[in-house]
Formats: C-alpha cells, sequence, structure tokens
C-alpha cells in the first residue's frame, strides 16, 4: 500500500507527463509549420500565383510571400523555443510562447487573412500550458 501512494506524488524537478506531451505537441506543429514556410520561401514564385489565381484584388507580390515566410518562420521559431525552454521547466518559456501566440494569431488578422481554428488552437494549447504555471521555475 505504501508503494503505490508514492508512485502518485511527483518530484519538484520531474515534468508532468501532460506538460511534456504538450511541448511535443508543439515541437511537431512549430516544425512543420517552419518547414512548410521554408518552402514558400524556396518556391515564392508559385506560391504568389497561386495566391493571385485565388485573391486576385490583393495583387501579391513575391516579395510580400518572402516577407510573410520569414515572419511566420520567426514566429514560430520562437514558438519552438518557448516549448523547448517550457519542456526544460523554465517559466521564460511560457512568456514566450504566449506571446508569439497572439502574434500568430494577430498578425494574419491585421492583414485579412484570419482564421478561428488558428485561434481556438492557440488558445487552448495556451490555457492548457498556462495550467503548468506553479510548474515552472
Amino acid at each position: 500500500m505504501k508503494q503505490s501512494e508514492n508512485e502518485n506524488i511527483t518530484l519538484p524537478g520531474q515534468r508532468p507527463f501532460i506538460l511534456s506531451l504538450l511541448c511535443f505537441v508543439v515541437f511537431v506543429y512549430s516544425a512543420f509549420f517552419i518547414l512548410m514556410f521554408a518552402t514558400g520561401i524556396l518556391f515564392k514564385g508559385w506560391v504568389t500565383r497561386v495566391f493571385n489565381d485565388y485573391v486576385p484584388e490583393r495583387n501579391i507580390t513575391s516579395s510580400v510571400i518572402l516577407i510573410v515566410c520569414f515572419a511566420a518562420i520567426v514566429l514560430y521559431g520562437l514558438s519552438f523555443l518557448g516549448a523547448l525552454l517550457m519542456w526544460k521547466q523554465k517559466l521564460k518559456g511560457l512568456l514566450i510562447y504566449m506571446i508569439s501566440c497572439v502574434l500568430i494569431i494577430v498578425i494574419p488578422y491585421l492583414y485579412g487573412f484570419g482564421n478561428f481554428i488558428t485561434v481556438i488552437v492557440f488558445a487552448v494549447l495556451n490555457i492548457s500550458f498556462a495550467l503548468f504555471y506553479r510548474r515552472l521555475a
């Protein structure tokens, strides 16, 4: 009986399983979008043509695609960095992650490309990470 009681206690330096799972999800999500936007930089001419075919009134140039892709790589890189620091149980990681999420949500809305699904995904992730606020030092 005593042995099963001791198994449920988490040590102060031990990372909770749910926090590990959340960090892993953010690692995969951020890495996928970093690779996707890096591909957008490599094929910016094709991406420009596709955007201009679907949204001709915007008249998007390849320099705009280049700026958007670089900005997205930086923001998703900050998201990845924040998750990495939270993996190491650093409070600074939570702050970096939350700031990058807010910017990832707000910037597309400023240019008319906002998406409600992105808001939901990042809101759920931010709330989930915020639940572990006291575990981060």
